[in-house]
């Protein structure tokens, strides 16, 4: 619940991230021949378009790796308006009652 007001911003910073890789990707794909008629030929072909999209999609997951955190930094002008006393012994005991 408390992570859901930070969905917009990841994913406005995950599509920003993704849009340049997707260029690139529809690129690829417009390169790639399957006209060929000799199978040598078509089979290099097709092996290095395998070579381009697992390029393409360890970029990718190397995308989805990256910390969210970035996008979901707080301005210190929002801090400052919650003005919000952290004491991590009231937070443990609100968690855990029995633990003091």
């Amino acid at each position: 619940m408390f992570y859901s007001q930070f969905s917009g911003p990841v994913a406005t910073r995950l599509q920003n991230l993704r849009t340049p890789l997707e260029k690139k990707l529809k690129e690829a794909v417009k390169i790639a021949r399957w006209t060929d008629t000799n199978y040598w030929a078509l089979r290099m072909s097709v092996e290095k378009t395998h070579r381009i999209l697992f390029r393409h999609m360890r970029d990718f997951q190397d995308i989805l790796a990256q910390n969210a955190s970035p996008a979901m930094n707080i301005p210190a002008v929002v801090l400052a308006e919650w003005n919000l006393p952290i004491d991590a012994s009231n937070f443990v005991s609100s968690i855990h009652p029995d633990v003091s």
